[in-house]
């Protein structure tokens, strides 16, 4: 065991050197990223297990999950989602 603690540390600490070794790339939004940024609007989607099982609620009952095949959404569009936000 302490054998598998000791090359997972190790793995980390080789990991982290490397990175701080490496040069650092930098990453810059495209145009549209940062016109949307600058539009002042955002867009929060919130799908969850409640949309299937509207009495489920994890705050309350710790103990129960909902089987998964609930989370079984048929007619899911999520280009609809997009062309809301863009029309917005």
């Amino acid at each position: 065991m302490m054998r598998k603690i000791r090359k997972s540390v190790f793995t980390v600490f080789l990991a982290l050197l490397i990175s701080r070794l490496l040069p650092a790339q930098q990453v810059f939004p495209s145009e549209a990223q940062v016109n949307w940024a600058e539009s002042e609007i955002g867009v929060l989607i919130h799908f969850d297990m409640p949309v299937f099982e509207p009495s489920y609620d994890f705050r309350k009952d710790w103990n129960y999950h909902p089987d998964l095949s609930i989370f079984n959404p048929k007619e899911l569009d999520t280009d609809q989602w997009i062309r809301s936000a863009k029309a917005a």
